[in-house]
């Protein structure tokens, strides 16, 4: 039965159908789980599907989730020829691009790339994968700062780098209107509840400069962030009293 569930989830995968597919492969899951609890190995193949089917479907957190779970029980297999290793980093590489969470990215392509250097060097387009995905990283990073100098740049306290925070999902924003005339530079600081569900609520302008000028801008831009939300004891909480700082460098008279 769950080799049969998982066959059927892997056609579904192949045509494009993973909303009926992935079901199928969660159950093949949670057969492999009841049948053998010591052997786990039955469940990466499936893990892996999983992790394609959700990516492909937007769900980059719970793709994550099996992917690393996947990574687990591979490396515990002892077996680290194992080209499963390889692949699974490189799909975490991109997974961690998509979410925005440059540093594990370039954490999992470093890996991705001591792998295949060291496992395969006679494959060179799997060495230079990891060289190609070290390039997303990078080019990530470059577009979001493009995209910021177009107005202004956003700085959350420490948000990539502590694990007592929630992490920045989507904190790009534009402006509806242009700046006023003759603008030339200025900052706003806010401060915020980021919800169990990763949105933000209660803004507040704690400091603008010039006052007022880009506090209605910087309201609307942030109630659009989405973050991943603060975990404690297994469940999501609200995390109050996020703060963020937006500078606005020199701009032309409009």
């Amino acid at each position: 039965m769950a080799e049969l569930a998982f066959e059927l989830g892997k056609v579904h995968r192949h045509q494009g159908t993973d909303p009926i597919g992935i079901p199928l492969i969660e159950r093949s899951i949670e057969i492999y789980e009841r049948i053998d609890r010591k052997n786990q190995s039955t469940l990466i193949d499936p893990l892996i599907l999983l992790g394609d089917a959700l990516i492909a479907q937007r769900d980059v957190y719970e793709a994550s989730g099996a992917h690393k779970r996947a990574l687990r029980i591979l490396r515990k297999q002892n077996d680290d020829a194992d080209a499963r290793i390889g692949f699974v980093l490189t799909r975490l590489v991109e997974n961690m691009v998509i979410q925005g969470k440059l540093k594990k990215a370039e954490r999992y392509a470093a890996e991705a790339y001591e792998f295949w250097n060291r496992r395969y060097p006679e494959d060179t387009e799997l060495v230079n994968l990891a060289h190609e995905l070290l390039a997303k990283i990078h080019e990530a990073r470059e577009g979001s700062r493009d995209a910021d100098k177009l107005l202004g740049e956003a700085e959350t306290t420490d948000s990539e780098k502590s694990d007592e925070e929630p992490l920045p999902r989507n904190t790009r924003y534009v402006f509806a209107k242009p700046p006023p005339r003759g603008w030339r530079q200025g900052f706003a600081q806010v401060q915020f509840t980021v919800t169990a569900e990763g949105r933000v609520e209660d803004i507040v302008i704690v400091d603008s400069d010039p006052p007022g000028v880009f506090d209605k801008a910087v309201i609307r831009a942030v109630s659009r962030w989405r973050y991943e939300p603060l975990e404690k004891d297994g469940e999501y909480v609200d995390y109050h009293n996020m703060e963020a700082t937006l500078t606005f460098g020199s701009g032309p008279d409009f």
